[in-house]
């Protein structure tokens, strides 16, 4: 008969995790950002590059890189050191923005290059549109 009441025992325990799991698994669904099938699709880069005394800087070249693309987008940052590029999207990252001086002391004066790797996040997916800025340091 103990045999019997342990194995009604251990399928009991089975059953209520089996339960759990049935009743957590949707709920915890939400959490985890599963990649969009909607490839390509064309979102819009935009931000400001300013100084590290928050002044806006001009002509500084903004490059796109996506992984496995040899080729890269360039755009310029007009006089309000503002940008704006759109760009086909193919994946979610990671992705590879880098920002260059390229005019030395004109401008404002030599600023640092800088690069930031990222991946899109469903905010930036639902909105079609990515925005970054940037803050560089003089040389």
């Amino acid at each position: 008969m103990e045999i019997n009441n342990k194995a009604y025992r251990l399928r009991s325990v089975l059953a209520v995790v089996f339960t759990i799991t049935v009743m957590l698994f949707p709920a915890c669904e939400k959490y985890f950002y599963t990649e969009p099938i909607e490839y390509p699709v064309t979102l819009a880069f935009s931000g400001i590059v300013m100084s590290e005394d928050t002044i806006p800087l001009a002509n500084i070249r903004i490059s796109f890189r996506a992984p496995g693309d040899p080729d890269s987008t360039a755009t310029f940052t007009d006089l309000n050191g503002i940008y704006y590029f759109k760009q086909l999207i193919e994946n979610v990252g990671p992705h590879r923005l880098t920002v260059r001086d390229i005019d030395g002391n004109d401008g404002g004066g030599n600023f640092l290059s800088q690069d930031t790797v990222f991946y899109l996040n469903k905010l930036q997916w639902d909105s079609r549109s990515v925005e970054i800025d940037f803050m560089l340091k003089k040389i």
